[in-house]
C-alpha cells in the first residue's frame, strides 16, 4: 500500500464524516428553529372579560341610544379584531329590506374601522366605535337610527368574536355557543304625558310665570301717572284689581303660578290702591 492510497483513504473518511455531520444539521436545524419560534409564537387565544350591557331586557328611554362594550384581554398582547354578528343580518332570515350589515372592528384607537371607507360606511348609519387600548375595550354606540330599528324588532341577538394576530380566537360563529351570544330584548319607557292643570282645585306652586296667567291691564298700570280719575276709569280699576286678585288666588292654588310671581303682582296691586286712597 503506497502513500498516496493511504492519503485518499484519509480523505474519503473525512470527508464522509463532515457530510454526516451536515445530513444531521440540516436535519436537526429546521426543527430547532421552528421549535423555538414555537414556544415564542403567541398561543393564548383572548379572553372576554365583559360584555356591557348584561344580557336580558333592556328599556331605553326617550331618545337613548343603544351601546354595546366589549371588554376583551389577551395576555400575549397581540389582541387584534372583534367581529359581530346578529340575528338582523344576512342569514338570519330577516327579509332584505329590514336586514343590517354585521361588521369587524379592530384593536386599534387610530383605526378602530380598519380602513376610511369601512368607517364612512359606519358613519352614515350613525354607529361610533372606540377603541381603548389601555383596558382592550371596545364601546360601540349604535346611534338613533339602528337603535330604533333595534327597539322596532323588539330586540337583537350578538354573536360575537375575538381574533389575535396569531390567529387565535375566542368563539365562532359556525357554530356559536352560549359564550359568545348575547341575547336583549329591547323597547322604550312609554312617555307620561302631563294632564292640564284646572283653574279650581288644589296644587303646589308650579313656577309658572304670572304673565302666562294674568296680564294687567293698561289702565291698571296707567293709575300711578294719573292726577285724578274719573268714576268710569276708577270703576274700570277696581273691576281689574279684583278680577287680578282672584286670579292669582284661583292659579295658585291651583299650581299655576308661583308664589314668588303672586306675591310680585299682589305688591304692584298694593301700591295702586295706595295711591287710590291717596287720591280720595
Amino acid at each position: 500500500m503506497n502513500i498516496t492510497t493511504l492519503t485518499n483513504k484519509g480523505f474519503s473518511a473525512r470527508f464522509f464524516a463532515l457530510l454526516t455531520v451536515a445530513s444531521l444539521v440540516m436535519t436537526v436545524l429546521p426543527v430547532a428553529v421552528f421549535s423555538a419560534y414555537a414556544i415564542v409564537e403567541a398561543t393564548n387565544a383572548p379572553t372576554l372579560d365583559s360584555v356591557s350591557p348584561d344580557r336580558g331586557s333592556i328599556e331605553l328611554t326617550t331618545g337613548q341610544n343603544f351601546i354595546l362594550e366589549v371588554d376583551a384581554a389577551d395576555v400575549d398582547g397581540d389582541l387584534k379584531s372583534l367581529e359581530v354578528d346578529h340575528s338582523l343580518g344576512k342569514f338570519s332570515g330577516t327579509p332584505d329590506a329590514e336586514q343590517l350589515p354585521e361588521f369587524t372592528v379592530y384593536a386599534a384607537a387610530d383605526n378602530v374601522f380598519g380602513s376610511p371607507e369601512a368607517e364612512s360606511a359606519f358613519g352614515a348609519e350613525g354607529v361610533s366605535v372606540e377603541f381603548d387600548a389601555a383596558t382592550d375595550k371596545w364601546t360601540i354606540d349604535f346611534g338613533p337610527v339602528i337603535t330604533d330599528k333595534f327597539v322596532a324588532n323588539e330586540g337583537i341577538t350578538f354573536y360575537l368574536v375575538l381574533k389575535d394576530e396569531a390567529g387565535n380566537k375566542l368563539g365562532t360563529m359556525s357554530p356559536t355557543s352560549a359564550d359568545n351570544t348575547f341575547a336583549y330584548t329591547m323597547s322604550r319607557a312609554a312617555v307620561v304625558e302631563e294632564e292640564p292643570r284646572s283653574s279650581g282645585g288644589g296644587g303646589s306652586s308650579s313656577g309658572t310665570r304670572i304673565r302666562d296667567r294674568v296680564e294687567p291691564t293698561p289702565l291698571v298700570l296707567g293709575v300711578v301717572d294719573s292726577s285724578l280719575p274719573t268714576d268710569e276709569e276708577l270703576t274700570g280699576v277696581l273691576t281689574s284689581v279684583s278680577g287680578i286678585l282672584v286670579a292669582i288666588q284661583s292659579g295658585n292654588e291651583a299650581g299655576d303660578i308661583s308664589d314668588e310671581d303672586a306675591e310680585k303682582l299682589v305688591a304692584q296691586l298694593s301700591e295702586i290702591l295706595s295711591i287710590l286712597l291717596r287720591l280720595y
